[in-house]
């Protein structure tokens, strides 16, 4: 039997998560950083709370640890993906601080979209947290960089910056 944490993270065939998805949703509405993105990325995460309620039901801690591992992957992809880390339509490979700079400011961006979003629901408090959770499961030793570029979003900062160590 699947159970509700199965049935919210993975689509019917397995194939599609959602989790995934959700944190790719928030990655792409930072980076336009404006009002309308704010108020979409709002109704994509209250969306997301409802379509995953029984999942949070079943059980938070396991549905956090699901948010965490799907932020770690998709943190992951950003280290791997060909299209992510080159510029120039794909025709110049980015070097490694460049890329962990991009990273470290995708990363802020969406911390500052989530809270900015400022959905009232203890659920949604966690967001920016795991996130962070799973870029640091991805790159442990990129803690200072992220310090630096937390720097540049106060609001940022203060939600998560305690993460980093300092």
């Amino acid at each position: 039997m699947v159970s509700a944490l199965e049935r919210a993270r993975y689509s019917k065939d397995g194939r599609a998560d959602r989790f995934l998805g959700f944190w790719l949703n928030m990655a792409v509405e930072a980076r336009g950083g404006g009002h309308a993105e704010v108020k979409r990325a709002t109704r994509t995460i209250n969306r997301f709370l409802s379509d995953t309620a029984d999942a949070f039901a079943e059980g938070p801690d396991a549905y956090f640890a699901e948010l965490r591992d799907a932020a770690a992957r998709f943190w992951r992809t950003t280290q791997t993906d060909p299209a992510y880390s080159s510029s120039l339509f794909g025709l110049q490979r980015l070097t490694p601080e460049r890329l962990l700079d991009k990273v470290m400011t995708e990363a802020t961006s969406t911390v500052a979209l989530l809270l900015a979003a400022n959905v009232e629901r203890d659920t949604a408090r966690q967001f920016p947290r795991l996130l962070v959770e799973g870029l640091l499961d991805v790159l442990p030793d990129a803690k200072q960089h992220l310090r630096v570029a937390l720097t540049q979003r106060p609001e940022a900062l203060e939600a998560v910056g305690y993460l980093t160590g300092e």
